[in-house]
């Protein structure tokens, strides 16, 4: 499966709720009012997930980042904020975009498959922060003041994910064939504003080695243990590596926030 075409058509899920940072009142069309920004809560939201989980998952302890040629992104990376956003993995549908309101709603009470997005910020970002976005690896949007954040993506791959699943990168999706869009089982990027020599997105799919543990699932948040290598798409090449324990609060379920 090549990275492009992986990339192209993953964007095709139907998908509207998060991680772009929005903070901010609603207008009168509901969209989030820009010029009269609020405070976030987002490092109360964080801890409040956390205290819940598994000693280990309040992201004390950094993540470890490498990336070649980047030392400015290479290194520990400390959690200030994050989110978690649960996606319905809907075999067998052709394409939701055809299907009405009540027949998303029934596919997705029907189905127990559930792929995370896990967004993480080296600054203040919370549920209070999320607003539209486009697809699973959409990433929460930078201060103006310089920031980092990374989206780690995992998808069930051959039944629902629970404590103690461990998904090893490369594994095939067991239902790969009976999905509309075309899908891996684990994904990274990284985004970051941190000088005109720093790439402003860098992206891996495909992941080449490593694994994917669920620590900790609740109805509340989500903690992994994440080791991973990967090649990093664009001409410069050179590999993303991630490791490390994170964990993040988990936004409701929506049906339009779904895969198939």
């Amino acid at each position: 499966m090549s990275l492009n075409r992986s990339l192209s058509l993953l964007l095709l899920a139907v998908s509207t709720l998060v991680f772009a940072a929005c903070g901010g009142g609603e207008t009168d069309s509901g969209s989030a009012d820009a010029d009269d920004p609020q405070p976030s809560d987002a490092g109360d939201d964080t801890e409040a997930a956390s205290s819940a989980l598994p000693a280990g998952c309040n992201n004390e302890e950094p993540l470890e980042i490498g990336l070649d040629g980047f030392p400015e992104l290479s290194g520990p990376f400390t959690v200030a904020g994050g989110v978690a956003l649960p996606f319905a993995v809907l075999p067998g549908e052709e394409s939701l975009v055809d299907l009405t309101d009540d027949e998303l709603q029934a596919a997705v009470d029907a189905s127990d498959l559930r792929a995370y997005a896990v967004a993480v910020t080296d600054f203040a970002f919370g549920p209070d922060d999320a607003g539209p976005f486009y697809g699973i690896f959409s990433l929460p949007t930078l201060p103006e003041d310089g920031g980092t954040s990374i989206v780690l993506t995992v998808l069930p791959p051959d039944g629902p994910l629970a404590e103690g699943s461990r998904v090893q990168v490369g594994t095939e999706l067991s239902y790969a064939e009976q999905l509309f869009t075309t899908a891996v089982s684990t994904g990274t990027y990284i985004d970051s504003n941190r000088g005109a020599d720093v790439p402003s997105v860098a992206g891996a799919t495909d992941l080449f080695t490593g694994s994917v543990e669920v620590v900790a699932l609740t109805d509340d948040a989500i903690c992994l243990a994440w080791d991973t290598s990967s090649p990093v798409w664009g001409d410069d090449g050179g590999f993303l590596t991630i490791s490390g324990t994170v964990s993040a609060p988990l936004l409701p379920l929506e049906a339009r926030n779904s895969m198939g």
